[in-house]
């Protein structure tokens, strides 16, 4: 066979191989179910079944811009990614992966091929291992995924012939990277797929604004609490309160200042609990707090009292205003009131709620327990 039958032949042969390869991670990227292990099986399947000797997926930090090395794989041995078991450090030997990849992330389109010796992009790299001895040709190819002009990964390959990377190899490999790219497609579907999902989830018993429980929830955490204090033979204390000036709020600063409060509200309660203590968002600035375990009502005094004196603190608005709120409460305490129906408990310390507004010039502290007078 002369001499241009056999590059001929070597043509087709790398063709082939790279085809190979392909087809194998087209298989892979329908199994493998997260980007990482697409990574590192992808550039397992260059170097074990083509003539290159070398292959890197290479991220960019979008905030810091900095390359980040995911997978990395040469024919004298194969680097997992950064926190793979058994790993080396693999940003020095491939210095001339990164700097290709660079190039490929600014601009957007594929680089190469490059001979490191001779290219302006590694004038000024020094390697005191001799890399560029090895590598004669580089080639740098964007992957994209999604809508974004900017790639997702670049995908370097390294050869240890200047010859290596002809146009025909070079079209293959750009469906390589675009089979990469359908690949990152598909697990960001499944991801934007299972994180709809979860957010249905969430709202079917969350509040939308406050993420709080909702009175779905609430109805049933208040079923499990009642049967809890029944058995343990303790007491659950139903409070139901909102904030005596929030309508003002909303009128002044809108829905916006409004939320802005609720929010800052929720947090406040949520850091005056016990990790027992369960509290719910049943909309508007009405919550309800479940707390088991009550020795007696001045146990109940004082938590009510840490939670009052966090909602009283100034509340910052992002307008720049500053305002200030206060609470109500009605408490239904369990087994006190032999009621064993949720909605009823609920109903009970509405009511008290109700007393304790009306007496809100009058009264010593901000909570009424069901069926007491609030003292004066």
């Amino acid at each position: 066979m002369g001499t241009n039958g056999q590059q001929e032949a070597d043509v087709l042969r790398r063709l082939l191989q790279y085809q190979t390869v392909i087809l194998e991670s087209q298989r892979d990227l329908l199994r493998l179910d997260n980007p990482q292990s697409m990574y590192e099986k992808l550039v397992e399947n260059i170097v074990e079944e083509t003539e290159a000797i070398g292959a890197t997926v290479i991220l960019q930090d979008p905030r810091t811009e900095l390359l980040l090395i995911q997978a990395s794989a040469d024919v004298n041995r194969t680097v997992s990614g950064p926190d793979g078991e058994g790993s080396r450090p693999v940003h020095v030997r491939a210095v001339c992966p990164t700097v290709v990849a660079r190039r490929v992330f600014e601009t957007g389109r594929k680089e190469g091929p490059i001979n490191p010796g001779q290219s302006e992009l590694t004038r000024n790299i020094e390697d005191s291992r001799q890399m560029f001895e090895q590598v004669r040709s580089v080639m740098g190819l964007p992957v994209n995924a999604g809508e974004s002009r900017k790639p997702a990964a670049a995908l370097v390959i390294e050869s240890g012939e200047l010859q290596h990377f002809t146009p025909e190899l070079i079209n293959t490999l750009e469906q390589l990277a675009i089979s990469l790219g359908l690949g990152l497609n598909r697990y960001r579907e499944r991801q934007e797929l299972e994180d709809a999902r979860n957010e249905v989830e969430i709202l079917a018993f969350h509040d939308a604004l406050t993420r709080l429980p909702n009175r779905r929830l609430l109805e049933d955490s208040l079923e499990g609490a009642v049967l809890r204090a029944a058995h343990h033979q303790v007491t659950l204390a139903v409070c139901m309160f909102d904030l005596d000036e929030f309508k003002p709020i909303n009128d002044t600063h809108g829905h916006e200042g409004g939320d802005q409060v609720l929010l800052e509200t929720a947090e406040r309660i949520k850091g005056s609990l016990r990790q027992t203590d369960f509290l719910a968002h049943l909309g508007g600035d009405e919550f309800v707090l479940l707390l088991e375990g009550i020795r007696d009502e001045n146990a109940l005094g004082g938590i009510l009292e840490k939670i009052g004196a966090a909602i009283r603190e100034p509340i910052r608005l992002e307008n720049g205003s500053t305002v200030t709120v206060t609470m109500s409460a009605g408490v239904c305490l369990f087994p006190k009131k032999q009621i064993t129906n949720p909605d009823m408990l609920l109903r009970l310390a509405d009511q008290a709620l109700y007393e304790s507004k009306a007496h809100k010039a009058d009264r010593r502290q901000f909570w009424t327990i069901s069926g007491e007078i609030p003292p004066a």
